[in-house]
């Protein structure tokens, strides 16, 4: 599988974790690092990146690279999240 297309598959994974949150259950994503996307020199935003569509979508536990950058993301978002 080609780098694209496999972070379109991860992608629509990502989105179907909409779907997937109603069920009730913990649910985990790892985040891709989508080399193939942005590059190497922007490769430490992919995760942060796609951390956003995984919480937004009910991610309980995410597996990540960039810990630090995507618990900011995650606390501005449970920041808002009654607004």
């Amino acid at each position: 599988m080609n780098g694209a297309l496999r972070v379109g598959h991860q992608l629509q994974t990502l989105l179907q974790t909409f779907c997937l949150s109603r069920l009730g259950y913990p649910l985990m994503n790892i985040l891709p690092h989508a080399f193939e996307v942005f590059g190497e020199e922007d490769r430490r935003a992919a995760e942060p990146f796609f951390a956003v569509l995984a919480l937004l979508g009910g991610t309980h536990i995410i597996r990540t690279h960039e810990l630090r950058t995507v618990a900011k993301i995650r606390d501005v978002m449970l920041a808002f999240e009654g607004d």
